[in-house]
């Protein structure tokens, strides 16, 4: 039976039986995230020597600055990419655990399929119609309230204002009705893009009522964690007097920290990042579970072992 509570907890509920593999998840995104960082840091550390080293609009520093934005560039980019097919394959974990819980997973349930396959494709061409939405409707907004305004200067912002708002209601109204798009075509291991708007009929606040509760729920659980991770960090390098000696520290190539400074502060760096791609995929299966959970419910199709 439908519960738009139910679908708001249903993260939890989906992460505890995966809780042990969250950890391992949380490597992985660390791993995604530090590894090109620090390629890109070592393949520029000349670079940023020299920046470090002349002052600023200099030549030396111009070249320099250039050459670390050019590798920095390539490694956003294969961040974004890795990060993109990282958090599909959660997705579909997370709703596999709903929907397929009988089914054997991959790699600590991770893998790369079917089903992220399908995920790819609805979120690509889902983002592209809400793309074209936007600029089509902001462009009628606009043409609206200016033809408005060449009237009566008041109606056209009050055309312009409340054409906004109305184009904001339904892009909400349009993002819960292909919500559930992802979660049917993981149950029933077909590309289903337009299957949600049946799926959805009559559903809309109750369902928007469910995301606005995972939502919360999400940002609360991440908002804890890295909070009390900032607060042991930051009080374990005061309490060892590193804290201050990087605070001292003015140029890192000219006077450098004392080496156990360093090495305090790259234990501290990477528990930081372990623990906040952890609140990641924390947060990311809250958010993915309640679309399972609605789809399990509420479709008449048998479940799949």
């Amino acid at each position: 039976m439908f519960s738009p509570v139910d679908c708001g907890l249903a993260g939890y509920q989906a992460l505890g039986r995966r809780f042990a593999s969250s950890f391992v998840w949380a490597l992985i995104l660390s791993l995604v995230i530090a590894v090109p960082a620090g390629l890109g840091l070592w393949a520029s550390r000349d670079m940023i020597q020299q920046m470090f080293l002349h002052d600023a609009g200099t030549e030396p520093h111009m070249r320099a600055a250039l050459h670390f934005h050019a590798v920095n560039q390539v490694m956003v980019g294969w961040t974004l990419a890795a990060q993109t097919l990282f958090v599909l394959a959660v997705e579909a974990a997370v709703m596999r655990a709903i929907l397929r819980p009988k089914q054997p997973g991959g790699l600590f349930w991770l893998k790369f399929g079917g089903d992220e396959l399908r995920l790819l494709i609805v979120r690509h061409v889902h983002g592209l119609l809400f793309i074209l939405f936007l600029l089509l409707g902001g462009a009628l907004v606009a043409g609206l309230a200016i033809a408005a305004h060449s009237a009566n200067a008041v109606l056209g912002a009050v055309v312009g204002w409340g054409g906004a708002a109305l184009l904001v209601a339904l892009t909400i109204w349009l993002w819960v009705r292909l919500s559930l798009a992802g979660a049917i075509s993981v149950k029933e291991r077909r590309l289903s893009l337009f299957d949600t708007f049946a799926t959805t009929r009559g559903r809309f606040w109750s369902l928007l009522f469910a995301y606005v509760v995972a939502g919360m729920l999400s940002g609360a659980t991440m908002l804890l964690i890295l909070s009390v991770t900032a607060v042991g960090v930051l009080g374990a390098l005061a309490a060892t007097g590193h804290l201050a000696a990087l605070q001292a520290v003015q140029n890192l190539f000219v006077s450098p920290p004392p080496p156990e400074t360093l090495t305090a502060a790259a234990v501290a760096g990477g528990v930081w990042i372990y623990v906040s791609s952890w609140a990641s995929v924390v947060g990311l299966a809250v958010t993915a579970a309640p679309g399972a959970s609605a789809v399990d419910a509420l479709r008449t199709t048998d479940r799949i072992a």
